[in-house]
């Protein structure tokens, strides 16, 4: 495995491994998962799962071979490939010890499984507010994976996000065109595009009462940089980045795909209220205000991982040389 010499290079983390299958053919079998677990428990890193059970797809694709509705894909992947998947992903990390965090949850069960074991995980905002009625107006744009699930799985992630059940807040962005999404859904790539929308539209639940701005925070800022060990971020403290963003919580606007930037060209949530930014600062400068943006191409740094060597030593002389347990001791995140 190459995972000790990418961590002397300075990843930050390993994944999204996916447990089943998703666009572009990617996936682990059991074996190799439990492996590739060892190797990063090892390194002290920390491994983001993407769980789902590929064989319970299998089954349910040729029972449902004959269904050609768009909302049929959230039959094919139903609420127990999640369920299935993140029980069979505690306990590799009861066995390994890893430091593990799972992504992308979109269901009561899996939540509540995942809080008592200690580990973290983080929701995506299509599973917080896209429905099963959004098949009909997206139709194969609305495929993702997990897939839209129904209204008592949204109250309870909803209410996870809250009581802190659910740590982190990620957007999931996967820039399909609006070409490689009118396929039929059972060919079309998985994903929408949601990283210029994520904050806009959590501005806008914030503003309606749907969270608080402390819980927005954590989710955003505090709680990524504590489980993904990402030096000089997360935190308004002396030797941190200056990293702001600067908002008119009075300045709602409509979801436009003409006014993104993506290269999708087309969102999922064209036509929601949402509050965008006024200004955003990078490290201490200011890099969009207004309409102005000031950054130039190749100003962004790369934050190097704790397994950061210089000069890299062989696999087999750094495999070991920090513990579970070592990782185990970082401040635990904010709930």
């Amino acid at each position: 495995m190459r995972l000790p010499r990418l961590w002397q290079l300075g990843t930050l983390a390993f994944g999204e491994v996916f447990m089943a299958h998703s666009t572009g053919g990617m996936g682990l079998d059991a074996e190799s998962l439990r492996e590739a677990l060892k190797v990063i428990a090892r390194l002290g890193a920390t491994a983001s799962i993407h769980a789902e059970d590929e064989a319970l797809h299998e089954q349910l694709k040729r029972a449902l071979k004959n269904d050609t509705s768009v909302s049929v894909y959230s039959q094919m992947r139903p609420p127990e490939s999640e369920i299935n998947a993140v029980a069979e992903a505690i306990e590799l990390q009861r066995e390994t010890k890893v430091a593990m965090h799972i992504t992308h949850i979109s269901t009561a069960k899996s939540v509540e499984m995942i809080s008592k074991a200690g580990i973290t995980c983080d929701v995506t905002p299509h599973h917080l507010m896209l429905t099963m009625g959004h098949w009909k107006r997206l139709g194969s744009r609305a495929k993702m994976n997990p897939p839209i699930r129904g209204a008592r799985d949204i109250n309870a992630l909803w209410k996870a996000v809250n009581d802190g059940s659910i740590e982190v807040l990620a957007s999931d962005h996967a820039p399909h065109t609006a070409d490689d999404k009118s396929l039929p859904v059972r060919e079309a790539p998985a994903g929408v595009p949601g990283v210029e929308t994520m904050m806009p539209l959590m501005l806008k639940a914030m503003a309606d009462g749907r969270l608080s701005l402390q819980r927005l925070i954590d989710m955003t800022s505090e709680n990524p940089a504590m489980i993904f060990d990402i030096a000089g971020k997360g935190r308004i403290a002396r030797g941190y980045d200056a990293d702001f963003i600067f908002v008119d919580m009075g300045a709602k606007s409509l979801i436009s795909a003409s006014g993104l930037h993506s290269k999708a060209g087309w969102t999922p949530y064209e036509g929601f209220e949402a509050i965008f930014p006024k200004a955003v600062m990078l490290r201490g400068n200011v890099i969009l205000d207004g309409k102005e943006f000031y950054a130039k191409r190749g100003s962004g740094q790369f934050i190097r991982g704790k397994g950061f060597t210089r000069r890299p030593k062989s696999t087999k002389s750094t495999e070991g040389t920090e513990t579970a347990e070592a990782t185990e001791r970082r401040r635990r995140p904010v709930r």
